[in-house]
């Protein structure tokens, strides 16, 4: 399914692609405006949105989606996935 399809297919009633839940160990990270050092530990995280894709080694979900592009993504890998549920 593509981005223009999944915005057709909810502007007529009919599913796109599936709203996720997932609960996850995100990786340590480190960057502009985060504290002074790297952090070491993982964050348990909980990301929601549209499953756009799903691979033996990662998920990708995603907040927006329209015709033209998709926004706030995240890919995670499925070693670090807790639980998941399907939303829709």
């Amino acid at each position: 399914m593509t981005w223009e399809e999944h915005v057709e297919a909810v502007r007529n009633d009919r599913p796109g692609f599936p709203g996720v839940a997932v609960v996850w160990a995100a990786g340590p990270s480190f960057g502009i405006g985060r504290a002074e050092k790297a952090e070491t530990t993982a964050r348990l995280t909980t990301t929601v949105g549209y499953l756009v894709s799903q691979t033996d080694d990662s998920i990708s979900v995603v907040l927006h989606i329209n015709t033209d592009h998709v926004g706030n993504g995240a890919v995670i890998p499925v070693s670090a996935i807790l639980s998941w549920r399907d939303l829709t």
